[in-house]
C-alpha cells in the first residue's frame, strides 16, 4: 500500500525548475497511482461495512497507461512545436481534456481524479504571458509529467 503523497505538486517546479524534491514527489505519486487501495486524508485505508457489518477495504482502479498516454500524446505534440507560445490555446485545453478523462472514469474514486488534481496545479501555473516564460514553464511541466510516467511504468503501471 502506498499513501497519497503528503506534499502536492509545487508550482515553483514549473516556474523555477526541477529539483530533487520534484523527482521524489513524482516517484511517490506514481506509486500511489498504481496502488489499488483507497487512502483517506490521514493516509489510512478506507474501510466500509457490508450488510453483515463486516469491514472490508475499499479498492479502486489504478491509473492505467492508456489513461496517461492518451493525454501525453497532445502534450508531446505541443512540446514538439517550433513555437510553444503559439500553442497557448492548446495548452489551455489540456486541463479540459484531463477533466473529460475524469468524467469517463467508471468510479468517482478512480485514481485519474488525483492525477487530474495534481496536473491541474502545474497547468494552472504555466505562464502564458510571453514566449520565454511559456516555453520554460511548459518544458518543466513536460519533465514532471515524464517523471510520473517513468515511475508509473517502473512500478508496474498497466
Amino acid at each position: 500500500m502506498f499513501h497519497y503523497p503528503e506534499k502536492k505538486l509545487l508550482p515553483k517546479w514549473v516556474t523555477e525548475g526541477i529539483e530533487r524534491d520534484t523527482i521524489t514527489w513524482a516517484e511517490s505519486f506514481a506509486k500511489y497511482l498504481v496502488s489499488k487501495n483507497l487512502i483517506d486524508a490521514k493516509g489510512e485505508k478506507v474501510l466500509k461495512k457490508n450488510a453483515g457489518g463486516k469491514e472490508y477495504e475499499v479498492t479502486v482502479e489504478p491509473l492505467t497507461t492508456s489513461q496517461i498516454r492518451r493525454f501525453f500524446g497532445e502534450v508531446k505534440r505541443i512540446s514538439n512545436s517550433d513555437n510553444i507560445f503559439q500553442e497557448k490555446d492548446s495548452i489551455l485545453m489540456l486541463k479540459p481534456q484531463l477533466a473529460y478523462a475524469v468524467g469517463r472514469a467508471k468510479s468517482r474514486e478512480d485514481k485519474i481524479k488525483d492525477f487530474y488534481e495534481q496536473l491541474s496545479i502545474a497547468l494552472d501555473t504555466i505562464r502564458l504571458d510571453n514566449d520565454e516564460n511559456c516555453e520554460k514553464d511548459f518544458r518543466n511541466f513536460v519533465k514532471i509529467y515524464e517523471a510520473i510516467i517513468a515511475y508509473h511504468k517502473a512500478n508496474n503501471g498497466k
